[in-house]
């Protein structure tokens, strides 16, 4: 490194075979890699600088930030403000589209420089902050710039804004990005000026800057006040709501886009929300369309499909968003239960976590060995589309399914749904044929079980008390080696260990609350 040191004019050059060797060693002398450091910056400061010595610095930036040891002791500020001008954030022609695309290769360099730094060093992003790199960078998005460029700059931002919380509310507040990248968003998606949706599929790339867009607006709204009406963000809904009826040349980008906008949505408050599912609001009538909604179902219904991988990865946004628009917006809740959960017909002869529908599959996920995340939040939805009614609960995923979710709340004892949340609006959802079964319905499965042998048919009563205290004998050892526990429910709705068999006694003596079992929506 000494050598490399004593090199003037062949600096750069000699730098960037240096880094190509040695960019994996730590470095072995803190003086003298300091010394290199400085040399960079006043290289890189050097005005007009050529590309065959200015792309080697840049390169050999990029390589040595990706090694912590190399960025201990770094003058950030200086390093910082030096490549800021190879980025075109400052100095002349920084906003000039023509001057941008005029040097797109040494920007790009500037950018991938910029993002290993951000990454790997948190000294680097408070110096980002104070040099006002994130306004100036929002502030490029407005204009007409190489898509490769937008790309890095939304990257750059994105992992600045996760890294370094801060700024967050700096950019929404001083830098106005939800408006600027609401309008990047219809820019990119085809939205025209006048109320028309766009007819034209997003490219490949269009898609993969949308999907930086959206990331990068999911962490600027992540502490969004949840109580107050915004007129941006009702813009940025009814923008989302259009990307979500768009296509995509290609079906994997699409699937990801739709995801993102999923998950922006769980952080946009419900009272900015009407302009997903209203088409017209007048003193006369509303007009609902829930085109967009739709789409979501068909993205859970894929999402349920996937495997257990990265379920809570791909499940959890979805049905967190559900969950929280299905209870807050009547409306919705009314449309996603006539989907999720219809009029009971002659399915009820199955069990319900058996078959294909979408309430099939939430059941089956709510049933779960392990209790996770997406188990207790497909409980948890398919229980405020019962408007949180414990009897229609049972009816619908019968009691054995429900016990996690009413023992977790205590609910054992049951409980009418919550008036104080949910509308009186009705629908009666009892067809005649499940009329005609409902008294065969066993509570505990929630179907028409098949008549099943007597297990005791032809034995003596010898051979049954023989059986039954083979049984009796069973549950002893189960009870006594700690695999069971024999509980009551308590006073709290939920379940207690009894130290003596009287308890359970007095748990049948007692009468339970009874549940009113409407199912109105």
């Amino acid at each position: 490194m000494e050598q490399l040191l004593s090199f003037q004019e062949e600096f750069p050059q000699r730098l960037a075979a240096f880094v190509s060797k040695s960019s994996i060693l730590l470095p072995e002398n803190e003086v003298l890699k300091d010394q290199l450091w400085q040399k960079m910056i006043d290289y890189l400061n050097r005005p007009k600088l050529s590309l065959e010595d200015s792309h080697p610095l840049l390169d050999s930036v990029k390589v040595l930030s990706r090694d912590k040891p190399w960025l201990r002791g770094v003058i950030f500020h200086d390093l910082l403000k030096s490549i800021g001008k190879y980025a075109k954030l400052f100095g002349e022609g920084c906003l000039d589209p023509n001057q941008i695309s005029e040097n797109q290769e040494t920007i790009l360099k500037a950018q991938k420089a910029i993002f290993n730094l951000v990454l790997n060093s948190s000294d680097a992003r408070e110096v980002l902050a104070t040099l006002n790199y994130p306004q100036l960078i929002v502030k490029r998005l407005n204009e007409d710039i190489p898509y490769e460029i937008m790309a890095f700059d939304l990257k750059i931002l994105f992992l600045s804004t996760a890294l370094y919380p801060q700024l967050r509310n700096i950019l929404k507040d001083e830098a106005n990005a939800l408006e600027v990248l609401t309008k990047l968003l219809k820019k990119l998606a085809h939205i025209p000026p006048i109320e028309k949706e766009p007819t034209e599929r997003l490219t490949e790339v269009e898609a993969d800057l949308m999907s930086e867009t959206l990331k990068l607006l999911f962490n600027i709204t992540f502490w969004i006040d949840s109580s107050l009406k915004d007129p941006e963000l009702c813009r940025l809904v009814s923008t989302l709501k259009v990307i979500l009826l768009q296509t995509c040349q290609k079906k994997t980008k699409e699937y990801e886009i739709k995801s993102h906008v999923v998950n922006l949505l769980t952080n946009i408050p419900t009272i900015n929300m009407y302009q997903l599912y209203i088409m017209e609001d007048s003193e006369e009538e509303i007009k609902y369309d829930m085109r967009g909604i739709d789409v979501t179902l068909d993205l859970l219904n894929q999402k349920l499909d996937s495997g257990p991988a990265r379920s809570v990865e791909e499940l959890a946004p979805i049905l967190t968003f559900f969950c929280i628009i299905c209870k807050a917006l009547s409306a919705v809740r009314k449309h996603v239960r006539s989907i999720v959960l219809p009029p009971m017909k002659s399915e009820i002869t199955e069990r319900p976590e058996v078959g294909n529908s979408l309430r099939n599959k939430l059941v089956k996920r709510m049933t779960a060995a392990s209790r996770t995340q997406v188990s207790q939040l497909s409980a948890q939805l398919l229980f405020v589309l019962c408007k949180e009614n414990v009897g229609r609960f049972i009816k619908y995923t019968g009691y054995g399914n429900a016990a996690g979710l009413l023992a977790e709340n205590g609910l054992m004892l049951g409980r009418p749904g919550n008036g104080e949340l949910y509308s009186d609006d009705s629908d009666d959802s009892e067809t005649e044929e499940f009329k005609e079964l409902e008294d065969k319905v066993n509570p505990i499965t929630g179907c028409v079980e098949k008549p099943h042998p007597n297990p005791m048919e032809g034995m003596s009563e010898e051979q049954k008390e023989y059986e039954a205290m083979n049984l009796v004998n069973l549950i002893d050892r189960l009870q006594r080696s700690g695999i069971v526990k024999p509980c009551h429910v308590g006073e709290d709705g939920r379940p207690h260990p009894v130290d003596h068999i009287l308890q359970l006694k007095d748990q049948l003596e007692r009468p339970l609350g009874r549940n009113q079992d409407t199912d109105e929506d």
